[in-house]
């Protein structure tokens, strides 16, 4: 075996385990057109097991298992140790009965055949017309495939021709007829009872099976037959189209072999059918009479010896056939295999190829990994913060060269580590004129206007500072200051000691602002539009994910890559129970798409209670009793001691659902 074709089936065994239905039944097509016979038996266990599901997926896998115990070899002995497994229940619908008989008949032996008739028998005192008669047939078939008790099997049926039920009668009748056919014994007290029945039955198959049995063996019941054509003459009119066609039949026999008796009764059937609105009836009325009654002028003895082998010829015996024969063509499971016609889209299974092919068509590249967009949108952020910086900040930079103490180099250092660990955020510092002693001091309008307006990045010896100027007005500073602005405050000479500034909150305004350098044109690009000018703290876009820490609020924030969140939560909420149902209590849910803080695999699901009633108070609100599938959980929330008239409170629910669409039922 190819080492490719081995490595798909043992990849795909574990499969075969699996609370999916349908992965059971895709790894068992799998291993019936493609492992080795010795092989194929592990799907047994996988398919029978899915026998308790729904009746809808009994259906598809009983349907499969009938058409694989066909093969003797393949099918029908790896599901032997599993025959009992396959026994009619009484609740079972009447599809599933019908799938379950032909299993079992497939799979009858000589040793386990008692044991089925008894079970065959039990299925035929009760349950539905067509079950019973699918159990009859079962029984034929058995006593047909094994000549060890074909004896008691005719026994069986002759017993069943005494039921009160008309159905029973005639499935008992046609499979009866079947056996005689295919049995050397003449059974003539077998024959002669069911003669008996023509008065009785009244199921036109049935009649019609005992008119040929009659006609078919009348030279076995002499006395009996040419009694059944003049009963039949005599209700010729009022029978089926199906009754009257074997009614010609026995005549024409009778004709042949016992004339004397039997020709005047012929020729009254031939001249009723002569007249009858059926055309068929008539036609074969017309083809009979021209065998039985030659014009004058014509060899009669020559047409009566080819009447006697053309009406008269021994019949081969019936073949018993499964209905699931013909089914191989068709692929194990598809939907074509169910219905046994091609379905539209079908794709037949490819021969098996005469040369193995080449293994190295089989060596596939390993997939590139995709790249975070986040992610690469943050870096190229930093990037352009990082470039702007180093482009625009080196005049500043190299006047402040030769300081270098303790406390510059302190200060250079938690910078970086500012920046290290908050990347998304700007730290702007606001560089004071060379007038200003105080950190806190305010200038004045003449020395705003005078001050330029700059922002810079520079990396120097592992530290790296953000430099603008502060222009904005004393009363806006006051009022709207919603930024921290930390102003370094440094004399142009090198000589004079750099001082610390402390941070001041201001709110810059564009009105007075000094004309911007190309570099700051670029930051504002970056920063977007419909933010503040110099002097504010920039923060990056944001990007449509919801917030990390209170789902429930649909806000926005920033991504940084490393965590994929859901791109849209709706912010609308479902009926779950009205008010009016619940005496004044409306009860909303929404689906937050975020996991459930008990445990990562439940899903967090929004509970609103608003209470509606005006004048009661609601009493105590908590989940009661769960009617959960199986492998699902459920995780309650606080109760909710009380509810005022008009007042509304959430809660949270947690759900793990097992990756299964079937609702989650609680009482609240």
């Amino acid at each position: 075996m190819d080492p490719d074709h081995r490595l798909l089936l043992r990849s795909t065994k574990p499969l075969l385990q699996s609370r999916n239905a349908s992965v059971v039944m895709a790894t068992s097509q799998l291993y019936w057109h493609l492992a080795p016979k010795p092989e194929i038996q592990i799907v047994a266990k996988a398919l029978v097991r899915l026998l308790r599901s729904h009746y809808e997926v009994q259906s598809i896998v009983l349907n499969s298992i009938a058409a694989m115990t066909i093969q003797e070899k393949g099918g029908a002995k790896i599901f032997q140790p599993y025959l009992r497994l396959f026994f009619v229940r009484s609740c079972d619908p009447a599809h599933v009965k019908i799938l379950k008989l032909e299993i079992l008949t497939n799979l009858a032996r000589p040793d386990n055949i008692s044991i089925l008739l008894r079970e065959f028998q039990s299925y035929i005192s009760g349950g539905e017309k067509s079950s019973v008669a699918a159990t009859i047939q079962a029984i034929g078939r058995c006593a047909s495939c094994i000549p060890e008790v074909t004896a008691t099997c005719l026994t069986g049926l002759v017993q069943l021709l005494s039921s009160p039920e008309q159905t029973v009668v005639a499935e008992s009748v046609l499979e009866i007829k079947k056996l005689l056919q295919s049995q050397q014994e003449e059974h003539t007290d077998i024959i002669s009872q069911m003669v008996k029945l023509i008065d009785t039955i009244e199921v036109p198959s049935a009649r019609a099976a005992v008119l040929w049995v009659v006609g078919e063996y009348c030279q076995r019941i002499p006395l009996l037959a040419p009694d059944v054509l003049r009963k039949m003459a005599k209700t010729f009119c009022n029978e089926t189209d199906e009754v009257k066609l074997q009614v010609l039949n026995l005549s024409v026999k009778l004709c042949l072999t016992n004339p004397k008796q039997t020709k005047l009764l012929t020729q009254y059937v031939l001249n009723l059918a002569k007249y009858d609105m059926n055309y068929d009836i008539r036609d074969r009325a017309r083809y009979i009479r021209a065998f039985l009654f030659p014009a004058p002028g014509t060899d009669s003895d020559r047409i009566q010896q080819l009447a006697k082998k053309v009406f008269l010829a021994s019949k081969p015996a019936p073949i018993y056939e499964s209905k699931f024969k013909n089914r191989q063509e068709y692929q194990l499971g598809s939907l074509s295999h169910f219905i046994n016609a091609k379905a539209t889209g079908y794709q037949d299974l490819p021969e098996y190829p005469d040369v193995a092919p080449d293994p190295s068509v089989r060596n596939v590249e390993p997939p590139k990994s995709v790249e975070n967009p986040v992610r690469k949108l943050d870096l190229s952020r930093e990037a352009m913060h990082r470039n702007g910086g180093r482009g625009g900040g080196g005049d500043s930079e190299e006047d402040e060269s030769g300081t270098s103490d303790s406390e510059s180099s302190s200060e250079s250092s938690s910078d970086d580590s500012d920046q290290e660990v908050l990347p998304k955020k700007k730290v702007v510092v606001a560089k004071a004129a060379p007038n200003i002693k105080t950190a806190h001091a305010t200038p004045t309008r003449n020395e705003r206007s005078s001050v330029s307006s700059k922002t810079a990045v520079s990396k120097k010896g592992g530290a790296g500072t953000n430099e603008s100027s502060s222009s904005s007005d004393d009363s806006d500073a006051s009022s709207e200051s919603d930024q921290e602005i930390v102003a370094k405050s440094k004399p142009k000479s090198n000589k004079d000691k750099p001082t610390k500034s402390a941070a001041a909150t201001t709110n810059p305004s564009k009105k007075g602002s000094a004309p911007v350098s190309n570099l700051d044109l670029l930051l504002d690009l970056d920063s977007g539009p419909g933010i503040g000018g110099e002097g504010s703290i920039m923060a990056p876009a944001p990007v449509l994910t919801p917030s990390a820490t209170t789902p429930s609020t649909g806000g926005m924030e920033s991504s940084n890559g490393g965590d994929l969140k859901p791109m849209f939560v709706s912010s609308t909420s479902e009926e779950l129970l009205n008010k009016i149902s619940t005496g004044g209590v409306q009860v909303n849910y929404r689906f937050t798409r975020r996991p459930h803080i008990y445990a990562p695999d439940m899903m967090a699901i929004e509970l609103t209670f608003a209470n509606q009633n005006t004048t009661e108070e609601c009493g105590e609100i908590k989940v009661g009793a769960t009617r959960l599938a199986s492998g699902m959980t459920i995780h309650a929330f606080p109760g909710i001691l009380s509810l005022a008239p008009g007042q509304t409170v959430s809660a949270t629910l947690g759900i793990d659902f097992r990756d299964t669409t079937q609702p989650a039922k609680f009482d609240l």
